[in-house]
């Protein structure tokens, strides 16, 4: 009698805690006009955060993946630079689909977007990986210190 009266707490359990478990962002270009739709391979990843199409540098937005060469502050980090762009580059290369929904230029005057490849953030698709962190400029986030995680 006992083990019956466990079972539905058990479930019960099971059931809250899935409630509070975290989903993926819903995609942003879901039924949306004003996103981009096109093959994979039509863009050419320079690093994890920053695309180019046909000359056009986009820049990922809400996102940051870490550096390389002179442009990182640590050996670690460029490392890590470097597996990120071995990794999003075969992302693309395999890909199917990728869509763009932009949104303004960078300081840089890159075009500013979220960028899903095969329905999921790309963003998300690197920090599954830990190479990328989220970041949220428009918050005053600040960047994401790639030497001392």
């Amino acid at each position: 009698m006992g083990q019956s009266k466990t079972y539905p707490v058990f479930g019960l359990f099971l059931i809250i805690a899935s409630c509070g478990a975290p989903s993926a962002p819903p995609n942003l270009c879901d039924d949306n006009p004003e996103c981009l739709a096109g093959p994979a391979r039509a863009v050419r990843p320079i690093d994890g955060d920053t695309f180019e199409i046909n000359g056009q540098r986009i820049r990922l937005m809400g996102w940051d993946s870490p550096e390389t060469g002179n442009a990182s502050s640590c050996i670690e980090e460029s490392d890590l630079g470097v597996k990120t762009q071995l990794e999003i580059r075969e992302l693309f290369q395999n890909g199917d689909q990728v869509q763009i929904l932009a949104k303004g230029r960078d300081e840089y005057g890159r075009a500013r977007a979220h960028i899903y490849l095969d329905g999921e953030h790309v963003g998300q698709l690197l920090a599954k990986k830990g190479l990328a962190k989220e970041w949220r400029e428009d918050r005053g986030d600040a960047k994401p210190d790639w030497c001392n995680p």
